[in-house]
This record gives structure tokens, sequence and C-alpha cells, in this order.
């Protein structure tokens, strides 16, 4: 269990004692049971309350579509997705997205916010666990043991899923261009001497971002396939290279180019963080799916690899191209 997830289930804790009973049954409710709406107007709220800070508030609501995106789990699973259903949990889930992404720019414009947390780390996380949840579900799709209205509602729901991946993801792009245009608006307009510290502070950033995804890396690798342990053994290779070479810019007095390497290594490494928690969640929750069969499936066909994680729509393809005119190595999604 992520740490995020955890301080939600203490928060819902929290609101089951204050509200009794009733309240711990409603948990387990998806749309369309009795207790859903106690789970969705009086759990979730009164657990929203201990969410304190703007991050934490911003967790939260990552949280709750996480919650949502479980629940379409359990539903298609249990051959249950009618269309009043699906419909539901596509407004939900489109309204918590709206609401997550207007708590991550409160968050970023915030400036008395001390909290440390890389804005980019919760928004990869939402991006990491719609991909999960959109390959289980493509999966299901992919068997021949759910109803036809089921299978029907799955497809549109799959659909809206991938939409709203990638505007999660087209959000995050478009905060971390505003951020990486503030600095270099700055660094242009400095003297060599700020230059220089401005580029010793971007290599921090980079080498801290960097460690923490190699920590996360080692910490999940017994639970990712070879196929997935290699592709990200070689997208580290090349992250890895990128922060020598802007180190060796800083020495050579490049300030500049160094910056915006340092700032390749960070999205280089976030992509690489994207791998790592879209293969883990997917793992996790095909783990908590009651399969009615044994049937085992490769490692390599479960796999969200890295071509998956490009193939999206003409747009990612054009984003992309824009993030790799340098043509030394693609990093971006």
């Amino acid at each position: 269990m992520n740490k995020n997830k955890l301080i939600s289930t203490t928060a819902i804790a929290l609101a089951i004692a204050l509200l009794g009973g009733t309240s711990a049954f409603a948990e387990k409710a998806v749309p369309g049971d009795m207790l859903y709406g106690v789970k969705v107007f009086v759990n979730e709220p009164t657990a929203g309350v201990f969410a304190f800070s703007k991050i934490a508030q911003t967790k939260w609501k990552e949280r709750l579509v996480e919650r949502r995106l479980e629940e379409a789990q359990k539903v298609v699973s249990g051959d249950a997705l009618d269309e009043s259903t699906r419909i539901i949990l596509e407004e939900k889930i489109k309204t918590q997205i709206d609401d997550f992404n207007e708590n991550l720019i409160e968050l970023k414009e915030d400036e008395d916010e001390d909290e440390s947390e890389d804005l980019s780390e919760i928004n990869i996380r939402l991006q990491a666990s719609l991909r999960a949840h959109q390959g289980v579900l493509e999966r299901v799709l992919g068997e021949t043991n759910i109803s036809d209205d089921t299978r029907v509602e799955t497809e549109k729901l799959v659909s809206v899923l991938k939409e709203s991946k990638n505007r999660v993801k087209d959000d995050h792009e478009g905060l971390e261009l505003e951020l990486g245009a503030n600095e270099q608006d700055t660094l242009l307009s400095s003297s060599a001497s700020a230059n220089h510290e401005s580029a010793l502070g971007k290599q921090t950033a980079a080498e801290n971002v960097l460690n923490s995804v190699k920590l996360l890396y080692q910490k999940e690798k017994i639970n990712l396939s070879a196929n997935i342990q290699s592709q990200i053994d070689g997208k580290l290779a090349l992250v890895e290279t990128a922060l020598q070479e802007g180190k060796a810019l800083i020495v050579s007095s490049d300030y500049v180019d160094a910056f915006n390497k340092f700032q390749l290594v960070i999205s280089g490494a976030n992509s690489t963080r994207l791998l790592v928690l879209s293969n883990v969640i997917k793992g996790n929750i095909e783990d908590d799916m009651d399969d009615d069969d044994d049937e085992e499936i490769e490692d390599d066909e479960d796999d969200i690899d890295d071509d998956e994680l490009n193939d999206d729509d003409g747009d990612d393809d054009e984003d992309e191209d824009e993030e790799d005119d340098d043509g030394e190595f693609e990093l971006e999604d």
C-alpha cells in the first residue's frame, strides 16, 4: 500500500469511527448499491476534513479518483456494469479529476505553502493509476466470460479513462512548461554567478528526483517483470548519462545548457517513475481481483511497457516530437 493510500485509509477509519457501523458497511458499496450515497456523500467528505494542508487536500482528491477507479474495476469484474452505473462513474471521475487539477494549480501558485513534495510526483501517481486501471479493463475486454452489455459499457468506460489520462498528462505538461519557462526567463536575465547558482540548484533538484526514482525502483523491482526491468534499466542509464553531461557543462561554464540538461534529467526520471508505478499498480489490481479461473497470463502480455505509455493519440505524438527536438535521447512519454 502506497503512503498516500495509507493516509487516506486512516482518514476513512477516523470517519467511520465517528459515523458508526453503517458507514463501515458503506465502504464496500459501488454505484447502484443502497449505501453508495453514504460512502460518497458522508464518509468521503468527513474523511476529507482531516486533510488540513493544501498538499494533503490534493492527495485526497487524487485518492478520490482512485476510489472511483477501484469501484469501476469491481463492477466490471463482477460482470455488472450497466449504462446507469457507467454514467455515474464517468461523471464522478471527470468531476474529481477537475477538482484534483484545481487543487494542484492552487498549490503551485501558493507561495506560502511550505510543503516540499514535488507536484509532478503527485500528478504522476494519478497518471499511473489511470493507466493501470485502463490496462486491466482492456485485459478484461479480451476475456470471454463477460456479458455483451458489460463489454459494451466497459469499452465506453475505457475510452473515458484514456481521455482522462491524457487530460491529466496534458495538465502536468502545462504546469511543467510554465515552471520551466519562468525559470528560464530568470536564468537568461541573470549574471554569470547567478546562473551558476541556478544551474547548481537545478542539478541538486535533478539528483533528488533521480534518486527518489531509483529508491522506488529498488523497492518495487521484485514486483516487476524482466521485460519492464530491462526498459527501466535502459531509461535510467540514459538519465544518468544526461546527468553527467550536465555536470560537465557546469565545469565548462555553460550554465544555461547545463540547466536545460538537468531539466531533461528530471523529465526522464519522472517518465521512469510513471513506468514503474503503472506496472506496480496494475499488478496490485490484478492481485486483488477475484478471478474465477486460474489461467496464468504471461508477464510480457500484462505489462504496461514503454511503447504503451507512448501510444495514446496523435496529440501525444506531437508533444513527444517537441520534447525530443534535441535528438539526444528520448525519455518523454
